[in-house]
């Protein structure tokens, strides 16, 4: 990963960069957090969860050319207080390999606009700094937060499909031509 995916970008409100040492207690606690896992097959081991983290903060390029997955903080600029993660990740929905955009915040900073205004940033980053034509966002169908964030993106439910483990999930699209448009 290049020096310019440590800092994505900053809004009014936020920050998006590389994680860093001192996010991985707050990490741990998200990916622990049942009500933030709900949509995402539940909690996850905690230690497993920060040792990922752990060496990805130390190497963000080999884990995102060997893992296909970029990971960034999501922070608050005023206190610099850890809100949750945002990442581009590297998936194959039914044969085809697709970027996925992804959100997860801890449940303090929900409901405030933090899960758009971060994929805003993210998005304009892919499109912009990193050439991706299209972004997808894979969604439980029972989480309408997540869907409400994506189709402020402009993001399109394209369809249904069918996860290897048997789960539907819905695909939204964004198109760098729709997104450059907007």
């Amino acid at each position: 990963m290049a020096a310019a995916d440590q800092l994505v970008g900053e809004t009014k409100r936020l920050t998006l960069r590389t994680p860093v040492e001192g996010d991985l207690d707050p990490i741990g606690e998200l990916w622990t957090d049942p009500d933030v896992t709900q949509h995402l097959g539940g909690p996850r081991n905690r230690d497993d969860v920060v040792e990922f983290f752990r060496e990805y903060a130390a190497d963000p390029e080999t884990c995102a050319r060997e893992e296909g997955e970029r990971w960034w903080s999501i922070v608050a600029r005023a206190s610099g207080a850890f809100l949750g993660l945002c990442s581009l990740m590297q998936k194959e929905v039914e044969g085809r390999v697709e970027t996925e955009l992804d959100y997860f915040l801890l449940p303090a900073a929900w409901g405030q606009g933090y899960a758009t205004e971060a994929a805003r940033l993210l998005a304009d980053y892919a499109f912009s700094t990193l050439g991706l034509t299209s972004l997808v966002a894979i969604i439980d169908p029972h989480n309408t937060p997540s869907a409400r964030v994506a189709q402020k993106l402009g993001m399109a439910m394209e369809r249904a499909a069918l996860r290897p483990d048997g789960v539907v999930r819905h695909v939204y699209r964004l198109e760098r031509s729709v997104w450059q448009r907007r």
